[in-house]
């Protein structure tokens, strides 16, 4: 699960991990809705595209000022 806040506005991605992740890229990230892996994969299988992103939030990204705040939690299975 990954929340992202800009002030007092939120919106939540639910998404899975994988060992392939590598989270190698310096530049970017990105949460996919397809099991696509690269170095900048931080979630597969996400419930959410770009496109479906709180619309408020994504208007107030654009403000230069604007601090995003990114909350990743992960969960283990136990076994």
């Amino acid at each position: 699960m990954t929340r992202f806040s800009v002030g007092d506005v939120t919106d939540v991605v639910q998404g899975f991990g994988s060992p392939d992740l590598t989270l190698q890229a310096s530049s970017s990230l990105v949460w996919r809705t397809s099991t696509y892996k690269d170095d900048r994969t931080v979630a597969i299988q996400c419930d959410k595209a770009a496109a479906t992103i709180n619309r408020t939030l994504v208007q107030k990204l654009k403000s230069p000022s604007a601090l995003l705040q990114v909350v990743i939690v992960v969960f283990v299975p136990s076994i």
